[in-house]
């Protein structure tokens, strides 16, 4: 065989194996692409499904939410005019009143201005939000008229009964914080109390709530209000059914081991019965009367 013979097989064989490399390569892409793909299309199912589901959770709150906003609406103004006063269109406030769009915390103030609305009709979040920081907590509580922190003013930004969990279910809160959620739950004894009943159900602080309601009712006692007194004594009773038996405290998780030991033998009959450690009473309550 000549030398220009063996040339043409070197050159036949480096083609080769040049498509094959190419082949491989295209081939490497061609997979590449289509897992690409599939992830992307199992990346949308996924997010299409957590959509759903935060859509099944949140609709219910932007119903109850218009709903509020329809009664308190229908009672002063028709729609279109409600809607002028708001800076909105008619076809966007009727959205807001069936639940197809949530009422934000900006509208929902306004909202409280115009149709002269409670603080309960501001729109309530899932159970699964971040906690606020003491200082946000005294805030509001001082813009729903608490008097321990009156001299904070503005307007509320939360819910009294969103507010109310948010502090139950803290493991550490200022006293003075802790304090306040008897009077809290008094003044504002119309709040959602099944929303409130399921979150802390949800979260294992029934028996937090029971205690708390059970000052306010002797708060409510107290000051003459037989109507509070008997709504509070209800939701005490609703709430005895499912006490629970552990030992938990009143938002103080961070007491020494001697303070626990302290409490279990010095704590009010109250505080016994709900298995919480702490020395809190109707006494050390500054705004309850004598």
């Amino acid at each position: 065989m000549g030398r220009g013979s063996k040339s043409l097989d070197i050159f036949h064989f480096e083609a080769k194996c040049a498509l094959q490399y190419h082949v491989r390569l295209r081939r490497h892409a061609f997979f590449e692409e289509v897992a690409n793909e599939r992830d992307a299309l199992r990346h949308t199912a996924r997010w299409r499904e957590s959509g759903q589901q935060l859509y099944q959770i949140r609709r219910p709150v932007a119903e109850r939410c218009g709903r509020s906003t329809r009664h308190a609406r229908s009672a002063k103004w028709t729609q279109h005019q409600a809607a002028s006063r708001l800076g909105l269109t008619q076809a966007y406030l009727s959205m807001l009143e069936h639940g197809y769009r949530p009422v934000t915390s900006s509208l929902a103030a306004q909202a409280l201005k115009v149709f002269d609305l409670p603080p309960t009709a501001l729109p309530l979040e899932p159970g699964d939000f971040q906690p606020l920081k003491d200082e946000e907590m005294k805030s509001n509580l001082g813009a729903l008229g608490y008097p321990g922190f009156s001299y904070l003013r503005g307007r509320p930004k939360y819910n009294p009964v969103q507010l109310l969990f948010y502090a139950l279910n803290q493991p550490d809160l200022d006293a003075r914080l802790v304090e306040a959620l008897p009077w809290l739950t008094c003044t504002f004894v119309d709040m959602d109390w099944d929303w409130l009943v399921k979150n802390v159900k949800e979260h294992d602080r029934q028996n937090r709530l029971g205690f708390v309601a059970e000052l306010a009712g002797e708060f409510a006692k107290r000051t003459g209000d037989s109507e509070r007194f008997k709504r509070l004594a209800e939701y005490q009773s609703s709430l005895r059914r499912s006490r629970l038996m552990q030992e938990d405290t009143l938002c103080h998780d961070s007491m020494t081991k001697a303070e626990r030991k302290w409490l279990r033998h010095n704590r009010s009959p109250e505080a016994r019965y709900w298995n919480l450690l702490t020395d809190l009473e109707v006494r050390h309550l500054a705004y309850v009367p004598a």
